[in-house]
């Protein structure tokens, strides 16, 4: 029993090391962002905790986008990488003042960007952009070009 509390005491702190940040949320002292990114264009995230990602949207529909990450918990970790989609998915119907839509989401709707353990929000804008949302308290996020997706986060 001794010898399993300290394999256990040894392996928390890596297991405390791992934390999932939305940073699509509302954070006090901040304010919610929004960066319009063409197709292909690049948004690379950085975190104060050192976690860092790189995101590129290669296919824009109608209401839907595939994309592809890079991940790094710390500047000394390994790269990980993935890819997703997400879909926005609604029923539309008049708002209750009579001038505008309602939105309910439906089954399938998921907007949330999964990077690593950095998670953001998206939505549809046209053939060639979407958008991606951010906090700016929690994360610095800026757009750059479509090669830059090649260097490491």
């Amino acid at each position: 029993m001794k010898r399993l509390l300290v394999i256990l005491a040894l392996t928390l702190p890596t297991v405390l090391e791992a934390q999932v940040v939305n940073i699509a949320g509302y954070a006090s002292g901040g304010s919610r962002q929004s960066l319009k990114v063409p197709l292909n264009g690049v948004i690379r995230v950085v975190l104060p905790s050192g976690q860092r990602a790189m995101i590129q949207f290669t296919t824009l529909g109608a209401a839907t986008a595939e994309y592809r990450w890079k991940y790094k918990r710390s500047p000394e970790s390994q790269i990980e990488v993935g890819s997703g989609s997400v879909v926005e998915k609604y029923e539309r119907f008049p708002g209750r003042n009579g001038h505008e839509n309602e939105v309910l989401p439906l089954p399938g709707h998921d907007l949330i960007i999964r990077a690593g353990e950095i998670r953001g929000e998206w939505s549809a804008g046209g053939d060639e952009y979407s958008y991606f949302y951010y906090n700016s308290k929690l994360a610095r996020v800026e757009v750059t070009g479509a090669t830059s997706f090649e260097a490491n986060p």
